[in-house]
């Protein structure tokens, strides 16, 4: 879960200031969150606590983790101030922490408790796959979303360059839906919808579009 959260972290300030995985450990569950302004991630773990605590990790933490852990299982996880401290069987790993930490952005959460536009439950595989023949044609492109009528179509054009003025190249795909209300037209980044997919781990994934303006 780390390893996807650490996919949807803003690579730099300029562009989003959650650099990091914010971690809040509430007694029986550890939540893992992470954006980059385009793109929100939140996962939940269940554990064993006594308190409750927040703090934000480099989104390296994983590969570090699964470089030092390898298969074993964590045993203990402590927290301070000051530092965490994560042990193994075989292994002690202790990080600085270098200031404390804001809390998670209340403005996600406001955009998540909006009505939305259109609901839409689609195959992950299908989906997965015309995605992934926009993304080997086109690169990394947008892939413009059209949903009414119990359709889901997606198309996508090449990118045209400054002495290009119109692109010969453009596909288009309809993905057949399981169920899908109300409609939307919006355009999301190929590549991101991918990595968004691949989080989930579902079947079937159900895909909610609010009107931001």
């Amino acid at each position: 879960k780390l390893s996807f959260a650490s996919r949807f972290c803003s690579n730099n300030f300029q562009d989003h200031p959650l650099t990091g995985i914010h971690c809040s450990f509430e007694k029986t569950k550890l939540i893992l969150k992470s954006t980059n302004g385009a793109t929100f991630y939140s996962s939940e773990v269940q554990v064993e606590g006594k308190e409750v605590s927040e703090l934000y990790l480099h989104k390296k933490t994983f590969s570090i983790l699964k470089n030092i852990f390898d298969s074993e299982s964590l045993q203990k996880i402590s927290i301070n101030k000051n530092s965490i401290v994560l042990k193994s069987l075989n292994n002690c790993l202790q990080i600085f922490i270098e200031k404390a930490v804001d809390h998670f952005p209340n403005q996600i959460n406001d955009w998540l408790d909006k009505k939305s536009s259109a609901e839409i439950k689609v195959s992950t595989f299908e989906l997965i796959k015309s995605l992934k023949i926009f993304n080997g044609i086109f690169g990394d492109a947008s892939v413009q979303i059209n949903a009414e009528k119990n359709i889901l179509e997606l198309s996508c054009k090449e990118k045209t360059s400054e002495d290009k003025k119109e692109s010969n190249m453009a596909a288009k795909e309809s993905v057949v839906v399981e169920y899908l209300s109300g409609t939307t037209k919006s355009a999301y980044n190929s590549k991101y919808f991918l990595d968004c997919l691949d989080s989930l781990q579902s079947t079937w994934v159900e895909l909610k579009f609010i009107n931001m303006t």
